[in-house]
């Protein structure tokens, strides 16, 4: 039994690992979006446009250490699931990192921040860390459980609003 759990924890942990090095794969695997039709729930398959934005994002978190984007889009593309499921994953397999999302409105920054509770929700359940605090306003995961001090997740500013 004991063999058992231990070879379970370092299947988590490789697999956590593999996640880590590879978004697209994560995606595919982990991350559960709504559908265009009613109760329609389908796994993140990038769109070519999301792949494109991906690419060039990708090239930025190696060349930086950090994705920083402002998408400019029509509506419909994929490019707030994309931005909302790139800070998941950072969220959810680094200790200490900590994601900011503001949107247009108030309404707006809400149903974005939504999805992330979404992938959380549906997210294989070795794979979801502790949450230490959830709200309308963030979502907090215990980085390390062995360290309470430490923490990462997602908060939502104050949205910006053009007339």
């Amino acid at each position: 039994m004991l063999e058992q759990v231990e070879q379970q924890a370092l299947y988590a942990a490789a697999l956590r690992e593999v996640y880590r090095r590879d978004f697209p794969r994560y995606a595919r695997e982990q991350m559960w979006i709504r559908g265009a039709a009613p109760g329609e729930i389908l796994l993140l398959d990038f769109k070519p446009i999301q792949k494109h934005i991906w690419s060039l994002e990708e090239a930025q978190l190696q060349d930086k250490g950090y994705i920083r984007a402002f998408v400019v889009k029509p509506r419909q593309p994929g490019s707030s699931t994309l931005a909302q499921a790139t800070m998941f994953w950072q969220a959810t397999l680094n200790r200490n990192f900590n994601c900011l999302l503001i949107a247009l409105d108030e309404d707006t920054t809400a149903n974005i921040f939504n999805m992330s509770r979404f992938f959380y929700e549906r997210l294989t359940p070795f794979l979801q860390p502790a949450i230490r605090r959830s709200n309308k306003k963030e979502l907090v995961f215990d980085a390390d459980p062995r360290r309470p001090t430490t923490q990462q997740g997602i908060q939502i500013g104050s949205y910006m609003q053009f007339q």
